[in-house]
């Protein structure tokens, strides 16, 4: 299979991969011959990038760092907790400890080390999908951090919630920030290391940030972590008006701001757990040609193995870890 922009979609072409709602409800299924109806149906839904059967590429695997299911799970385990926040009521706090838990043992046992960050899930609720995107990613990152059970936990907690006093509609402000802290560390079953990461997800390691302007050494390493995500999410998925960028643009954007905004070690760990260029996209190459990113290299994201195809025929596989003298000029979606 190969990832394309939805509007170089053909009719006539089968779709490689089930297109689902973050709350786990199957849109389109795998396989359906894509017609100029499913074509307008995907666009009006902002499904940016569709996965599409093509046999020279029939060994392309798709990594997913949870199941849909658990994705779910956690997708509605946060509109109940936030909608009951909003509204000023109690919950359950354990409704969100267990829906990260599932996550982490999920990670966990999957032993994934990246994953691909461009979707052709339908986020029917900018806010709740925002957050658990967030979630996963901290979670791999802390993964490949080797931290505990316990400490993904906590940081997954985190995750989660950081924008839980956010209005859905709404711009962030110091309230969402204050408020939200003031709530959530009342609650026993979330720790404060969990708490703290709603506090400090804006404050940026050169004192720039907000609400106290504290410096690198004194922001927690899951609140790091949590922002260079939160951050480079929001640039993915598009907000305020603004189009989605493609991973590689995401993560230039965040590289530029490496020992400013965010701390640089936690920069190098980010880079680690996401597919700059995922399996499927369709590149160029420096040298002219086209292929397609087949397979990754784990630590070195932005050299993955790309696939050349001329007309029909396969002509070879380029791993540009062992030819550096070429490299990815241009991701070719759209």
């Amino acid at each position: 299979m190969k990832l394309i922009g939805t509007n170089l979609l053909k009719p006539g072409e089968k779709l490689a991969s089930a297109v689902y709602s973050a709350s786990g409800k199957v849109i389109v299924n795998e396989g359906i011959v894509i017609t100029e109806t499913y074509i307008d149906k995907f666009k009006k839904l902002s499904i940016y990038n569709i996965y599409v059967d093509d046999d020279n590429y029939d060994d392309i695997e798709l990594v997913e760092a949870i199941s849909i299911k658990t994705r779910a799970q956690a997708y509605q385990a946060f509109r109940q907790v936030y909608d009951l926040f909003h509204k000023g009521k109690s919950f359950d706090e354990y409704a969100i400890v267990d829906a990260v838990k599932q996550v982490v043992d999920e990670i966990i046992s999957k032993g994934t080390t990246s994953i691909s960050t461009l979707s052709s899930m339908v986020i029917d609720n900018y806010l709740a999908g925002h957050s658990v995107n967030v979630c996963i990613l901290s979670i791999l990152i802390g993964n490949n951090m080797n931290y505990n059970f316990n400490q993904l936990l906590d940081l997954g907690v985190g995750a989660l919630i950081h924008d839980i006093a956010r209005r859905e509609e709404s711009k962030e402000s110091i309230d969402h920030i204050q408020k939200g802290f003031e709530v959530i560390k009342r609650y026993r079953g979330i720790s404060l290391h969990s708490s703290k990461v709603i506090y400090e997800h804006h404050e940026n390691c050169d004192g720039s940030g907000y609400p106290r302007g504290i410096e690198g050494g004194s922001i927690s390493q899951f609140s790091k972590i949590v922002s260079i995500v939160d951050f480079y999410d929001t640039l993915t998925l598009g907000s305020d008006g603004k189009p989605q960028m493609l991973p590689h643009e995401a993560f230039e954007v965040i590289l530029a701001e490496s020992d400013k905004r965010f701390d640089a070690e936690t920069v190098e760990r980010f880079r680690n757990a996401i597919a700059i260029y995922p399996n499927g996209c369709v590149v160029k190459l420096s040298n002219g040609q086209k292929g397609v990113v087949v397979t990754q290299n784990k630590g070195v994201p932005h050299r993955p193995v790309v696939r050349i195809v001329e007309g029909k025929e396969i002509r070879k596989d380029v791993n540009l870890i062992t030819n550096l003298t070429i490299f990815i000029e241009k991701v070719d979606v759209e």
